[in-house]
């Protein structure tokens, strides 16, 4: 399997090998780490040390590694600790929010020369892998270097799992090289094993994104005495479905602000457009003036804020779930007590606890959407209750970090 897996990435780097060319001359794309270039000198300080290598692919998994990253650091000081991930914008948000990690780097290409060559320089003592992020090459070079593997905040959505049984011999050979899987919860455990996973392997430590410290409101004068709707992680097309929902909402309740974070902020210009069309006052909050007091929409183009605006809302949507995407992270303004709306496509780990508990709303469309939100501006002791069960849920499922702490330390993983 391996074998197979190597002939068809060689052939696929051969023939992406031109673009790699002109990516190299475009500093953003960070090609020479991803070729492993420069290895020695960047992990020179740590080879010695054995670090730990934490793996997480791009901005939301970072943010829910933080609560691990933490523990480890806080209860084995001597450990270094190196963070890699697969996107330029999760390697800003580590720098942003990792403050005691040793290394940040993007992660190199699944290719065997590169990864034994980096891993050489590295020498980490384990790989811990965030969520699912499987790449066979990767954890083959690990384990032939004498590096323990485990899964963190393992999780395997329905989706994945019914793509992954399509190829589950390739999935299989590089799952059975992993040491310890550190999951989510008893339906993800129940998948694994359902693909091959001997239970000796297999521990249900809970979802780090419950261990996520909430932070402050930022303080924007643009936002003072008005009722303010924060849409996070926005996906294309459900930006135009909140735009006519505030065009209702907006006959009803005087001074209303709605904030959207696109998920991708290459897409802000695009969003920004639209609301233009729609006849919105609209800025970006980079271009935030003392004066714009009159803005009707505030976009949000900058990284590693969502949380802190998430705090000014009265309400907070939480994207990709009005379009088959799966949803995002409803925990984040859960647990700063803001009430959560979401669409009919949310997938997400503790949706379905803050829906029980009456924390949550889910909506169909454009019409239970504008209700759902006009329903809570209008009401604020529903806000509060809705706001106050959702802190009881977050606070109720604390203590993953703790858990998958002791377990790796209990295996021998770090």
């Amino acid at each position: 399997m391996l074998l197979a897996y190597n002939i068809l990435a060689t052939i696929l780097f051969i023939l992406a090998f031109p673009c790699l060319l002109v990516m190299l001359l475009v500093r953003r794309y960070r090609l020479e780490e991803r070729l492993g270039l420069g290895a020695k000198e960047r992990f020179a300080p740590l080879k010695e040390k054995r670090p730990i290598w934490i793996h997480a692919a791009s901005v939301g998994e970072i943010s829910a590694i933080a609560p691990l990253v933490s523990v480890v650091k806080a209860r084995r000081p001597e450990l270094s600790v190196v963070v890699s991930t697969t996107t330029v914008t999760g390697l800003e948000r580590a720098r942003q929010l990792l403050k005691r990690v040793d290394l940040f780097t993007i992660l190199p290409f699944d290719l065997l020369f590169i990864l034994l060559s980096v891993l050489r320089q590295a020498r980490p003592k384990a790989l811990l892998l965030a969520e699912l992020e499987l790449w066979p090459n990767l954890i083959w070079a690990a384990k032939a270097l004498g590096c323990r593997v485990a899964i963190v905040n393992g999780r395997l959505s329905k989706r994945s799992f019914s793509r992954y049984r399509l190829i589950n011999r390739f999935v299989v050979a590089a799952l059975e090289k992993v040491d310890l899987f550190c999951l989510q919860s008893e339906a993800d455990r129940d998948r694994f094993l359902r693909l091959g996973i001997v239970p000796e392997k297999t521990a249900v430590t809970g979802s780090l994104k419950f261990d996520v410290s909430p932070v402050g409101p930022v303080e924007l004068p643009v936002m003072a005495n008005r009722r303010v709707v924060v849409a996070g992680s926005t996906r294309e097309g459900e930006e135009k479905v909140l735009m006519k929902a505030f065009a209702r909402l907006r006959q009803d309740f005087d001074h209303l602000l709605l904030v959207l974070a696109p998920r991708h902020l290459s897409r802000v210009p695009e969003v920004e457009a639209l609301a233009s069309e729609f006849g919105f006052a609209v800025v970006r909050k980079s271009r935030l003036e003392p004066g714009d007091g009159d803005v009707d929409i505030l976009i949000l183009d900058t990284m590693g804020e969502l949380s802190s605006v998430y705090a000014c809302a009265q309400v907070a949507f939480v994207g990709g779930s009005l379009v088959p995407v799966g949803g995002h992270n409803p925990l984040e303004p859960a647990a700063l007590g803001v009430p959560v709306v979401f669409g009919p496509y949310m997938e997400q780990r503790g949706a379905a606890a803050l829906l029980e508990k009456g924390a949550a709303f889910q909506v169909e469309g454009l019409d239970q959407l504008t209700e759902t939100i006009g329903q809570l501006l209008e009401d604020p002791s529903k806000r509060e209750v809705a706001g106050s069960q959702a802190k009881k849920v977050i606070q109720q499922r604390k203590g993953a970090a703790s858990a998958t702490f002791e377990l790796l330390t209990k295996n021998g993983i770090i």
